[in-house]
């Protein structure tokens, strides 16, 4: 049952990014481009159509992209980023060691 549960929770976080994603940036009720309901009847139901269209195209989104890329392990995830954390810590100490340099040669410590 708890399998269940986890899926089911996936699924709804799914669907709720689809339509913060809907709502924050594709434009929410609004359509592409002014568009115009194209029957008279469909006036009241555009926004509400357009917002279910939207969240649908965003979970197809999810949909395909989740079936599509292979099953990636953490340590797959990983691996290429933790290879660049020794040069990401020599680049850091170079750019704070040079800013302590630039601070202690002026007059009064301060900063440009």
């Amino acid at each position: 049952m708890s399998f269940a549960l986890f899926f089911l929770g996936e699924y709804a976080n799914m669907i709720l990014m689809s339509a913060m994603t809907c709502i924050l940036f594709l434009g929410g009720w609004l359509a592409p481009f002014n568009w115009a309901a194209p029957f008279g009847w469909l006036v009241p139901v555009w926004g509400v159509l357009l917002v279910v269209g939207k969240i649908a195209s965003g979970l197809f989104l999810f949909l395909w992209v989740r079936a599509t890329l292979a099953a990636l392990s953490l340590r797959s995830i990983d691996a290429p980023g933790l290879e660049g954390v020794p040069a990401f810590l020599a680049y850091l100490c170079r750019g704070s060691g040079r800013i302590y340099g630039r601070h202690q040669s002026f007059p009064g410590g301060r900063l440009i």
